[in-house]
């Protein structure tokens, strides 16, 4: 039986029956290309918040995995009127545009010096203008666009999608957001910025997030240092696309912020974990 087939047979498991997935759905690079090509390359991805992309120009740029083991650089540019997403290359002769994260009045090949207005517009290229377009007519700029690539913002989060076709993010997640938007992130500003990398399998990583069984043991001398306050443990089924819970604690100080009021009765003292698939996580 191939893995593909002991992970049919696993899906088709009642909720009561699961267990845990076979060993080779986080080591096969077979099940990894799949992954990429079903999974990575059709669904939402987070890759900014909305409080770093404040000002006209402010951009930030994000490497997608592909199938193939490859990366698609994109950017993410605040223009006049909206956030958009485009591919991270110069459509002249494919040179990277940004890195990082800044603010640019315009875009500007490092290559050739061709530059784009922030709607991902050609602006033009210098010594271009006795050149011809491949039907023989003038070059004109205005034929030619950065790929723009799908944005969706959730809460404050800026999630892409390679997929021309997906369909939308906003509701498939229309359950997630009576939770978490109760937190109103759209306002959140980010005051550390931390990358860590892991030699693992992705899935790995979102498992572990959302398993709280582990805490009271593994986490004992940290978050299990003043004891259990736990009054309640709310698991939701979740869906397809996201899921979540939540651990109610009985007793001590709020755990918001100093002066916060948004939170009313028990969600003062509520921490969320939530996960969007397939790898974005939250704890809240």
């Amino acid at each position: 039986m191939s893995v593909f087939d002991e992970l049919r047979a696993h899906a088709s498991l009642p909720f009561e029956r699961a267990r845990m997935l076979p060993l080779e759905a986080y080591s096969s690079e077979q099940v990894l290309d799949a992954e990429l090509a079903s999974v990575f390359a059709r669904d939402w991805q987070c890759v900014a918040r909305t409080a770093d992309l404040n000002e006209v120009g402010d951009y930030a740029c994000a490497d997608l995995p592909v199938a193939g083991g490859g990366m698609r650089s994109i950017v993410v540019i605040r223009g006049k009127d909206s956030l958009r997403a485009f591919d991270n290359v110069c459509i002249h002769r494919g040179a990277q545009l940004l890195t990082g994260c800044g603010n640019e009045a315009r875009i500007t090949c490092p290559y050739h010096a061709w530059a784009y207005r922030h709607d991902g517009s050609l602006i033009g290229g210098p010594y271009m203008t006795e050149s011809t377009e491949a039907d023989g007519a003038p070059f004109s700029p205005d034929r030619h666009h950065l790929p723009e690539v799908q944005l969706e913002v959730w809460n404050g989060f800026v999630f892409v999608n390679l997929d021309p076709d997906a369909e939308p993010l906003g509701p498939r997640l229309a359950g997630l957001d009576e939770v978490v938007g109760r937190f109103s992130m759209e306002g959140y500003v980010t005051v550390r910025d931390e990358v860590d990398v892991w030699p693992t399998n992705w899935k790995l990583l979102v498992e572990n997030f959302m398993d709280a069984y582990h805490v009271f043991k593994v986490h004992k001398e940290s978050f299990g240092a003043n004891g259990d306050h736990t009054a309640d443990t709310e698991m939701h089924p979740g869906t397809l696309d996201w899921a979540h819970h939540r651990v109610v604690e009985a007793d001590g100080p709020d755990l918001t912020a100093d002066g916060d009021d948004r939170l009313e009765g028990k969600w003062r003292r509520t921490i969320v974990l939530a996960a969007v698939f397939p790898g974005f996580v939250i704890q809240l």
